[in-house]
């Protein structure tokens, strides 16, 4: 009796130790969610409501097929052990959802967030298998490992044998990977493809003639078609008309180092081995829009570091100078060092009336938005060498954090002054030469914030008066690359996370999820906080947490 007793303990704390979901049990299943770059589809599976896309590096998309349209994707913000799935299938007897990673397999009978991983090793598989395929009969799952067939229960999970072929013939399987193509229907060859695509034989051609090959074929229990494809487009073919509709889902980088907002965002970020480009993404219709570094003209693969939406035009700071779109226009244009703009990275950009404001790590330039060049302020001498972490237009005043120092230009007086040269410092008069990298300014309301490597601290525009805010000691002395502020509370984006800090009462919460990586970039707009960070753009219904 104790043996058995003591196994049952050990399954069941293995069993813990393997379960998956929201970040906090306080937090519904997509009170956080993650969008990414998708990378190739690999597999599709139909559900009661979604039609579920495993893709490559991107989780799980999910289709409603009675909206027709695309919903949040399911990610490890939703407790997935991997972004990277392999295959999929949908169990119609359970109403549970399968997915096979690189390392594991999880399942879900929510299909949305309590997850369960069960690590291959555990299954006895080799721990470099490839589940090509997953199905199921209506007594259980299985998985197809290429040289062998792994029967489970499908209620638990647990491996009831491996066979070189299935003994039951009943198995609904679902779509798998195909890495040389996939044998297109003959009757697919009347299809046409809008949006300037065309299907040749097993591939398609993209509108600038690439070829991309298919992935994974699909056909739903209503007889749509769905094809995936190696650059993460879908197509759903519509029999009677018999037509392919393209759609894409997720970024061109999942390193998102800005964004702007308003009723669209633009996102960039770091490019990868793979090229990358810029996306356009309208949050209320989940829909993107690519300008791909490959066939855009006047663009080139690049990095890029920095935005700003100056109204008729959206700026993006590069390693190679700035990518600049005339909305009105559709079109690119880049402007270098030929246009007098310091060497080095855009780190930071921001604009006033008439001028585009940079700092790179080695100075500060005024860019005129209709001439394109640099208009000299005969500040720039004094911070050729300076490193500059962040610029702030407010008002009148140029805000400029630096390695070193923080300065406020006064435009209309044409004078830089040093922070410890105005206003009140009284309240920091201990900390004021010891302060150095100020990393982010931010104004809100009547105060303006600055992180620095010692603390925030903040300037009263009213009162003239320098205050510290917090310390260090409640982000753990973590470099801060963004903060956001709403009412009484302070959102910190840092290399490791993000936290929240109660202003009134400096109580702080810490929400370093691995799924948020190094946050970049924060925005709040109402209830929702957005996140830039190095595993995409997050969205967070942070008043959740209350």
């Amino acid at each position: 009796m104790k043996l058995r007793t003591s196994c049952l303990l050990i399954f069941f704390l293995t069993c813990t130790l393997a379960l998956h979901g929201q970040p906090n049990s306080e937090f519904g299943p997509f009170d956080w969610v993650t969008y990414l770059r998708t990378g190739g589809i690999q597999a599709i599976t139909e559900g009661f409501t979604y039609i579920y896309f495993a893709t490559e590096v991107g989780g799980i998309l999910r289709y409603h097929t009675f909206q027709n349209q695309f919903d949040e994707p399911i990610t490890q913000a939703q407790g997935l052990s991997s972004n990277a799935i392999r295959s999929i299938h949908f169990d119609r007897e359970t109403g549970t959802l399968w997915a096979a990673t690189k390392h594991s397999l999880d399942y879900s009978y929510t299909r949305e967030g309590n997850w369960t991983s069960i690590r291959y090793g555990n299954l006895a598989l080799p721990k470099n298998v490839h589940i090509r395929r997953i199905g199921s009969s209506p007594s259980y799952v299985w998985l197809d490992g290429g040289a062998s067939y792994l029967k489970l229960d499908r209620i638990s999970g647990i491996s009831l044998g491996v066979y070189t072929i299935p003994d039951e013939g009943d198995i609904q399987w679902s779509s798998s990977r195909v890495i040389a193509g996939i044998n297109i229907p003959e009757d697919f060859a009347n299809y046409t493809v809008t949006e300037g695509w065309l299907l040749n034989g097993n591939q398609f051609l993209d509108p600038y003639g690439r070829s991309i090959d298919i992935t994974s074929f699909y056909q739903t229990r209503f007889s749509d078609i769905w094809l995936g494809a190696a650059d993460g487009t879908l197509f759903l073919g519509n029999v009677q008309m018999e037509t392919f509709y393209p759609f894409k889902f997720g970024f061109a980088n999942s390193d998102i180092t800005t964004f702007t907002t308003g009723d669209e965002f633009w996102t960039a970020g770091r490019s990868g081995f793979r090229s990358g480009g810029i996306t356009r993404f309208n949050p209320a219709e989940l829909q993107f829009d690519f300008f791909d570094f490959e066939v855009t003209i006047n663009m080139n693969d690049q990095s890029i570091y920095s935005s700003v939406d100056t109204g008729d035009e959206i700026w993006f700071g590069s390693e190679i100078g700035i990518l600049i779109y005339k909305k009105k226009d559709n079109f690119w244009r880049l402007i270098d060092e030929t246009k007098g703009l310091p060497g080095g990275l855009i780190i930071t950009m921001d604009h006033d009336t008439a001028h585009v404001w940079i700092g790179t790590p080695h100075g500060i330039a005024r860019i005129h938005k209709d001439s394109k060049r640099s208009r000299i302020t005969g500040i720039e001498p004094f911070l050729n060498e300076s490193f500059i972490y962040d610029i702030e237009v407010i008002e009148d005043q140029v805000w400029i954090g630096t390695s070193s120092q923080l300065y406020v230009y006064h435009q209309d007086q044409q004078v830089l002054y040093d922070f410890r040269d105005m206003g009140d410092l009284s309240r920091i008069s201990h900390q004021k030469d010891l302060l150095k990298n100020f990393w982010d300014i931010q104004e809100y309301k009547h105060l303006v914030y600055i992180a620095s490597e010692q603390g925030l601290i903040s300037y009263d525009k009213n009162r003239g008066q320098w205050s510290m805010v917090f310390e260090t000691a409640h982000y753990s002395g973590k470099k801060i690359n963004a903060i956001a502020f709403s009412d009484e509370y302070c959102f910190l984006g840092t290399n490791f996370g993000l936290y929240r800090i109660d202003l009134n009462r400096f109580f702080q919460r810490d929400y370093s999820y691995p799924f948020l990586g190094k946050v970049n970039d924060l925005f709040i707009s109402g209830d929702v906080l957005w996140l830039g960070t190095n595993k995409g753009l997050t969205k967070f219904q942070w008043t959740k947490d209350f």
